[in-house]
């Protein structure tokens, strides 16, 4: 038979598309409702394309039940990506007046440094959800759904 195989073996493939820098941050269950809660008040104004209270739902159930490979699953993720590096808008900073900090909305003095170790270990964790939802948007059908993943997906390219 003489023909040669044109498949690279698994070792020989380069998986660097999907993977984390510094490795994945894996996603706990409790943290889902959180990361849901923030992307319906920062990104869900701006981009209400979903039914708000099937999404609760799916990330409920993912949140009991562990995500699945499923279309809902997928848009979880995503929303959990986006959830995870959304920051509300605020026109002022305010500023503690003993230490010169700066407040975050929650009322917690925030520093430079842990601001950044903060957005990068969120940044991390989106990146992770992300990788995950991509994985899983080839297995979407053609559906409403499935175009929400996909408009979801390319809105979180633009914002990292």
């Amino acid at each position: 038979m003489g023909s040669s195989n044109t498949y690279l073996p698994a070792a020989e493939t380069s998986s660097d598309t999907w993977t984390v820098p510094g490795g994945f941050q894996s996603l706990p269950d409790e943290r889902i409702p959180t990361l849901i809660d923030r992307f319906l008040q920062n990104v869900h104004t701006k981009n209400p394309l979903l039914d708000v209270d099937a999404l609760v739902r799916w990330g409920r159930a993912a949140a009991e039940h562990g995500l699945g490979w499923d279309a809902p699953s997928c848009l979880v993720l995503l929303v959990c990506a986006l959830g995870s590096v959304s920051y509300p808008f605020v026109e002022s900073t305010a500023v503690d007046a003993i230490g010169g900090n700066v407040i975050s909305p929650g009322g917690v003095p925030i520093t430079e440094t842990t601001s950044s170790v903060l957005y990068a270990r969120e940044l991390r964790q989106a990146e992770s959800c992300y990788i995950l939802a991509c994985r899983r948007i080839g297995l979407l059908k053609y559906s409403v759904l499935g175009a929400q993943c996909h408009f979801y997906a390319g809105g979180k390219k633009t914002l990292s």
